[in-house]
């Protein structure tokens, strides 16, 4: 009996000893496997062989985080205003940002790291428009735009590379306020010798094919605040009776990109408006408060201490079917960031703002005539809850063909 248990032992202790030359894991294997809430140690990986031309560019990265560390906060903020970036903060929090602020600039300009444009708009066009207006409020006031400025940001260089402004002549109420004429500093003789709408918007849009703005060079209008275009655009589009440009369909607010970006809760003071923006990254407003271009150069200036700091821009506003009473703008609705993307890849493909005239067209035109050649807007009811095309025309002013007694 004892010869049989010792037996059974045995071929027990052969077939264990089969089982760990077949697999591997065996239980002492198992035991130092990682513990319910310990992380597992990543496989090492080995990382790619810089060049002689990569380590140098690395070096000037780490010599100038060394030369940061030297630094006084004065100094430290000097410099933070020279490369228009935000020096709020304590010395180590803004010694931290200039670090990651060179670390891009250096190896971008080395070629090292892809375009800020890669992944969005190539130029960020910020515009801020003067209208007729009253001292006392009324929704139901019919505003005409009298100021019409555009300042143009480079994404990839964080800078404005240009300007663009023109005023335009009101035709409902032709006689400025003494309220508008004191809010914006826009005196009565300046718009009597302007143009009227529709040719400063042609104009507008010469200056965009110009640039290549939508034909070789994505680009999204930017804004402080929905008014610009829900409202002033629309409006004066309305009294023309014709579309709104495809280029003003979605825009970038940029107040909602600036609380967003950096963290409604952390600012430490309530932020409102441009002054707010520009006071709490320690910039001063340049220029006359409700001029259209100073509005639109210090909008600007927000928008390229933005991108210094990180920021992705893409639409987040959109023109929507009037007659919307649930919003407290009813012509303006939120862009969710699938959309925006679409909205990008669609700029991308330049189909959406190709505005080259037809034959057609060209020959209808005859030369010398101020004609409108936007799309009617049509004011009915039924309209209403159509597509958004039925409110955003094609893009460009020129596009199409309508007797500019018509428009009006």
């Amino acid at each position: 009996m004892q010869e049989y248990r010792d037996a059974l032992r045995a071929e027990h202790r052969r077939a264990k000893a089969e089982q760990k030359r077949a697999n591997p894991l065996t239980d002492k294997s198992k035991k130092a496997s990682p513990k319910k809430n310990e992380k597992a140690q990543p496989s090492p990986v080995s990382e790619p062989i810089k060049t002689a031309e990569e380590l140098a560019v690395y070096r000037q990265i780490s010599k100038k985080n060394h030369d940061l560390n030297e630094l006084y906060l004065g100094d430290l903020r000097r410099i933070c205003r020279e490369e228009n970036i935000n020096g709020t903060g304590k010395r180590g929090v803004v010694i931290q940002r200039l670090k990651q602020h060179f670390k891009f600039k250096i190896l971008r300009f080395a070629g090292l790291l892809e375009s800020r444009s890669t992944s969005g708009f190539d130029y960020i066009l910020v515009i801020d428009f003067e209208a007729t207006c009253e001292e006392e409020r009324n929704h139901q006031y019919p505003h005409e735009i009298i100021e019409f400025p555009a300042v143009l940001v480079d994404v990839d260089k964080c800078e404005i590379v240009d300007k663009w402004q023109k005023y335009v002549k009101p035709k409902i109420n032709p006689k400025l306020s003494t309220f508008c004429t004191e809010l914006t500093g826009i005196q009565q003789e300046t718009v009597d010798k302007a143009d009227d709408f529709l040719t400063v918007l042609n104009q507008f849009e010469d200056w965009l094919r110009s640039k290549g703005l939508g034909t070789k060079h994505t680009f999204a209008v930017a804004t402080d605040g929905p008014f610009d275009i829900a409202r002033f655009l629309l409006l004066s589009c309305q009294h023309e009776n014709i579309k709104l440009p495809k280029w003003a369909c979605k825009w970038i607010n940029v107040r909602k990109h600036f609380l967003n970006f950096y963290k409604r809760a952390n600012l430490g003071v309530r932020v409102t408006g441009l002054s707010g923006m520009l006071d709490w990254m320690g910039l001063a407003f340049q220029g006359s408060p409700h001029c259209g271009l100073d509005d639109a150069i210090n909008i600007a200036r927000v928008v390229t201490r933005l991108l210094n700091d990180g920021c992705n821009f893409r639409v987040n506003e959109q023109i929507c079917f009037a007659g919307v009473k649930d919003r407290w703008l009813s012509t303006m609705a939120p862009v969710n960031k699938d959309d925006a993307m679409l909205w990008l890849e669609k700029c991308k493909d330049f189909k959406t703002f190709d505005h080259q005239e037809s034959e057609s067209d060209s020959d209808n035109r005859n030369e010398g005539t101020n004609e409108d050649t936007h799309s009617e807007y049509s004011t009915n009811e039924d309209d209403v809850n159509e597509d958004i095309n039925d409110i955003c025309g094609d893009n460009f002013a020129k596009q199409c063909d309508i007797n500019d007694s018509d428009a009006r």
